[in-house]
């Protein structure tokens, strides 16, 4: 059973697609100042801030299961989780090249979703920093609080403050240490950068408890040859990291 069927409603997306809609970039909340949301996103690793992005984006993507095909996108979804231990291992090239149409608006939603995903875990961005993507998570939860439907949006609002809190928990920022980088070796370079990725965050956190210390074995529980062989996304030349 995926963490999506015991957390999600099954009803999801019984209502009718009501939503207004004026365009992909319309519906993402605030791009210049700061909110409390925002503010609540931050401060966390960026395997845990990811982790965030795509089990948010996998509410808004199964709002559309009567009304789209969404094995793609919650493919997507799975790879985020999958590429947690090295940026590198997610080939996001496809969802690169697949523009965001204005219309109709399911399709032009659920792709400008993907393509805020996508961005959360671009490895030309996120692969050798020590920030986190949670400006792009933070435009996930706004995009996917308007898709859903007035019924729905109360269990997603419970479910997104327990799943920060979770994130809190488990996966908390690291002080950043000062020292002059100019002079360190590329490997403590390297360690630095992996220490604020932080440990694989697997997707069952979002559905029950996991405590610090078990997160690698549900990673490794989560992350089977099978499941990394049959994503599209995730690369099959990807170089194992080293125990």
């Amino acid at each position: 059973m995926e963490w999506y069927e015991k957390a999600v409603p099954a009803t999801i997306a019984e209502a009718p697609l009501a939503f207004v809609w004026e365009g992909p970039d319309k519906h993402i909340g605030p791009v210049e100042r700061e909110t409390p949301l925002l503010v609540a996103l931050k401060n966390k690793t960026t395997n845990g801030t990811t982790a965030l992005a795509a089990a948010t984006a996998t509410w808004g993507f199964l709002r559309f299961a009567h009304h789209l095909d969404i094995a793609p996108y919650l493919k997507f979804a799975e790879a985020v989780f999958l590429q947690m231990p090295a940026s590198e291992w997610i080939d996001i090239s496809s969802v690169k090249a697949d523009p965001v149409p204005n219309r109709p608006a399911p399709v032009s939603a659920i792709k400008r979703l993907r393509r805020l995903l996508m961005s959360a875990v671009n490895p030309a961005r996120w692969g050798d920093t020590i920030d986190q993507p949670f400006r792009e998570t933070f435009h996930l939860v706004h995009l996917v609080r308007h898709v859903l439907d007035p019924t729905s949006l109360p269990a997603f609002e419970t479910w997104l403050t327990a799943a920060i809190a979770r994130i809190d928990q488990i996966a908390p920022r690291p002080p950043e240490q000062s020292r002059d980088w100019d002079t360190a070796s590329e490997a403590e370079i390297a360690a630095y950068i992996r220490l604020f990725r932080g440990q694989p965050v697997a997707p069952d956190v979002f559905a029950e408890p996991v405590e610090p210390g078990g997160l690698i074995a549900a990673y490794a529980a989560f992350a089977t040859p099978e499941r990394m062989a049959a994503n599209p996304y995730i690369r099959p030349d990807r170089t194992p990291i080293a125990p």
